[in-house]
């Protein structure tokens, strides 16, 4: 009697736990469609909740990271977008889109180290990759290597 008991009780535990995961797997899909929806909208606003909820259920989501920080860069909010590519990049270093954008910011920054070393991490990963080769040559045309940068945009095209 007490097997059937405590059997029921792990049953009904396991079941509680499987439902409770598959509840948020729907509540997250659904968040990154209305998401997709709000962003093919041009409603940004909307689309950062949207993101910020998904990632709420999943926090180590590096693609809700690194589409919210997309979705700043839409509203103009560098340093909020920036914030997300890094976490994006903290959570998986090989989203080399997450890398590239971080590294364009730092770019802009004038953190021009930071910003090469993200290239050559995307060149080391794409060694033909047009975005990394264009970064480094942005990076080489603030340290005023202009041969650099030449050769970088030759190799890029």
């Amino acid at each position: 009697m007490k097997m059937k008991v405590l059997w029921a009780i792990s049953f009904s535990f396991l079941l509680a736990v499987f439902l409770g995961c598959a509840n948020e797997v729907e509540k997250k899909a659904k968040h990154q469609e209305r998401s997709k929806q709000y962003i093919a909208g041009e409603e940004f606003q909307k689309a950062v909740i949207e993101l910020k909820n998904v990632i709420q259920l999943d926090p180590q989501d590096d693609a809700a990271h690194y589409e919210l920080g997309e979705v700043y860069l839409k509203l103009g909010q560098g340093e909020d977008a920036f914030q997300s590519f890094s976490r994006a990049v903290s959570i998986n270093p090989e989203n080399l889109n997450a890398q590239l954008k971080a590294g364009q910011i730092l770019l802009l920054a004038n953190r021009t180290q930071e910003a090469r070393d993200k290239a050559e991490l995307v060149l080391k990963k794409s060694p033909d990759s047009i975005e990394g080769l264009s970064l480094l040559a942005g990076v080489q045309i603030q340290e005023q290597d202009l041969d650099g940068a030449f050769r970088s945009m030759e190799k890029a095209f």
